[in-house]
């Protein structure tokens, strides 16, 4: 094998491994400690500390080509009963964040359908043993 060509193989495999390094951490899921979906549309998590946000942020992802817009609700500090909602209307594959602030300790995601009840998951409560 030339030279070129052990080159131009060896480089097509620190590629694809680099462009799967950015795939994984660009999803922000990746290092998600709280992940929950409902019925195949929508994808929420607790992203991890970072970017000057301590205690992680809200995402929500729309993943499905439905045309209904996603949300996520959730509350953060326990024992604050207050309940914050993120929205996603920016379509399918497309991924909402929250800004900085309080750890978040319970979380639901939801489909925002035109007609009356909007699908959600269960809440997901994490077990407030931690702060």
């Amino acid at each position: 094998m030339s030279n070129i060509r052990r080159w131009i193989a060896r480089s097509g495999v620190a590629v694809a491994g680099a462009g799967l390094a950015v795939g994984i951490v660009a999803s922000g899921s990746a290092f998600a400690d709280m992940d929950i979906y409902n019925a195949g549309e929508a994808h929420s998590w607790r992203t991890g500390s970072g970017a000057g946000y301590p205690n992680g942020m809200a995402a929500v992802m729309d993943t499905a080509a439905n045309g209904d817009s996603v949300y996520t609700s959730y509350n953060r500090n326990y024992p604050d009963n207050t309940t914050y909602t993120l929205h996603n209307k920016s379509g399918s594959g497309t991924t909402a964040y929250s800004n900085g602030g309080g750890r978040i300790w319970d979380m639901k995601v939801c489909s925002s359908y035109s007609v009356y009840p909007d699908d959600c998951s269960d809440w997901w409560t994490d077990n407030h043993a931690h702060g």
